[in-house]
């Protein structure tokens, strides 16, 4: 690992997929820490000591393997983590994709939340989904029910009851 930070050596990737070539730095101490911008790739020393192909938080279904990475544009967030004015388009359009394609515990757990933020059900009355997937769900409803429609005390209370911080969403993030 450390010949390969200090090299910062062409990753070439051949799939049945498709071909990725990237040339750009590996981030770490030579690029102070950071990924650079643009394409870049991430090889993780405790995922690959796990010996795991994707995040825990990651719902690919058993016996699947991640193939590609797609990452929408975020309606809050600009390409750099800058916030931005919230994009209803673009906010509009992911959630057309989410709902043909996303979780169904995930999906079913954001839709859980919006129902009770929408009739105005206490948060101490509500209890969060037992599985991982509806409550990231959850939260990210919450999240997004936020800029949706603005802080109140309503929302505040669920978040504050349930929005336990965004390491336990990840990667999913509060725009999507």
């Amino acid at each position: 690992m450390g010949a390969i930070l200090k090299h910062h050596p062409h990753r070439v990737l051949l799939t049945r997929l498709g071909r990725v070539e990237v040339f750009q730095m590996i981030g770490g101490p030579d690029t102070g820490g950071k990924s650079p911008e643009g394409p870049h790739t991430h090889v993780l020393p405790k995922l690959l000591r796990a010996e795991r192909t994707h995040s825990a938080n990651t719902p690919i279904p058993e016996g699947w393997v991640p193939c590609c990475g797609v990452h929408p544009e975020n309606p809050v967030k600009g390409r750099l983590g800058e916030d931005k004015v919230f994009n209803r388009a673009a906010f509009d359009a992911f959630q057309k994709l989410l709902s043909t394609w996303g979780a169904e515990a995930y999906c079913q757990g954001k839709q859980a939340v919006w129902e009770l933020l929408k009739t105005e059900i206490p948060a101490e009355d509500t209890v969060e989904p037992g599985t991982r997937e509806g409550r990231a769900g959850w939260r990210n409803g919450i999240r997004q029910w936020r800029v949706l429609y603005g802080p109140n005390r309503l929302t505040e209370a669920y978040a504050e009851r349930f929005d336990r911080g965004t390491e336990q969403t990840d990667p999913e993030n509060p725009g999507h």
